[in-house]
């Protein structure tokens, strides 16, 4: 039977135990440390072979960091230089430094997440990164749970591969270029986030193939259209957020209807004007905000009034309390069929006009007589 030196056997240790030892390298012909050894985590690659990037391992993963690179041809040499285990838990990276990830700059690794951002916050940082090739993860497939592209321009990402994506479960983008929102197909996404992303359509079908999605986040985007029964697809929703700064003005038929049993719409801060009486359609549309948009009036009502329209009525319409809602009324001729009709008005005792008087207070000949 030959007994291995002791040499070969370290790597195998340090894998079972996951302890830090010596670099094999720099152990002479009997084991003995050299005096220029450096100490390495295994099982990460040779700090000198992946610099500037760095390697550290802590609890059964490794996390490989790249903040230091300078562009993606420093990116594609680090990735293609030794790496004896290219099975990385996270991936961190510049996106002010970067253009483009090309289909092989990652080489054989795989990662379980990856970052894009940089060392300050996303708001004050120079972005550079506009295009991800169709196959630059696509070793993940199996692997990758969580993508967070938080520093980019991107305006070309390859969103019909994310169904190839077993696991993953959230999906984000800062700063990217869609006017148009992307048609996703994904089993597993769970969450899905797109700010400051340019984005002025929300159009059907587009989230159609997103069964388990719980949270939708479009913050800050120019939208000005939604299409009709969009949202009504996710039997699973919880959160939907279209707030500050889109420009939808007038709210129509469906617009914001769900399925969901349980789901709280956001949509404050967006100068919203109008709200039909059947925009929030569903179980539990009346988990809607619209506080803090412009003058805001509910269109005229249903054929029969259900609870939930009723909730949305009181907490769009403005109060004496004006931070309830943060909206203006100008109870002009639009709300006449609510100030014409005495039945509907204890649903809003409290609603006030921009010039401060209560709603319900009115005088119902002046609605007759100019509208």
């Amino acid at each position: 039977m030959t007994t291995l030196p002791l040499v070969y056997l370290i790597p195998v240790l340090a894998l079972c135990f996951g302890h830090t030892i010596y670099n094999i390298s720099s152990l002479g012909g009997h084991g003995q440390i050299n005096e220029n050894s450096y100490y390495r985590a295994l099982p990460c690659p040779n700090p000198e072979d992946i610099a500037p990037c760095g390697c550290s391992y802590y609890d059964g993963a490794m996390s490989m960091s790249c903040m230091d690179i300078e562009d993606e041809d420093e990116l594609y040499k680090v990735f293609h230089s030794l790496i004896p285990i290219p099975t990385f838990g996270r991936l961190t990276l510049p996106g002010g430094r970067i253009t483009t990830l090309n289909n092989t700059v990652f080489g054989d690794a795989t990662f379980e997440s990856v970052y894009i951002t940089c060392l300050g916050h996303p708001y004050y940082c120079t972005a550079r990164l506009t295009t991800i090739g169709p196959n630059t993860f696509m070793k993940s497939a199996s692997t990758l749970r969580h993508l967070e592209m938080m520093v980019t321009r991107l305006s070309e990402f390859p969103f019909d591969t994310l169904s190839e994506y077993e696991k993953l479960d959230f999906f984000m983008v800062w700063f990217g270029n869609f006017p148009t929102f992307p048609i996703i197909n994904s089993e597993s996404l769970q969450t899905l986030v797109f700010k400051l992303s340019s984005i002025r359509e929300i159009q059907a079908h587009a989230l159609d193939g997103l069964p388990n999605l719980t949270y939708f986040d479009s913050l800050m985007n120019p939208i000005d259209v939604v299409a009709k029964d969009v949202f009504a697809p996710l039997p699973n929703l919880q959160k939907l957020n279209v707030q500050l700064g889109s420009r939808l003005r007038h709210l129509h038929s469906h617009q914001f209807a769900v399925t969901s049993a349980n789901v709280s719409i956001q949509l404050y801060s967006n100068d919203i004007e109008s709200v039909g009486p059947d925009t929030f359609s569903g179980e539990n549309a009346s988990g809607s905000e619209l506080s803090y948009n412009t003058s805001v009036f509910i269109r005229k009502e249903p054929a029969s009034l259900d609870p939930n329209w009723e909730t949305i009525v009181h907490k769009t319409l403005p109060s004496k309390d004006k931070s309830r809602t943060g909206n203006n009324l100008t109870c002009g001729c639009d709300i006449a069929w609510l100030v014409l009709e005495p039945t509907y008005h204890p649903l809003v005792p409290d609603a006030t006009c921009h010039s401060g008087e209560l709603l319900v207070g009115l005088d119902p000949s002046f609605y007759e007589i100019f509208c």
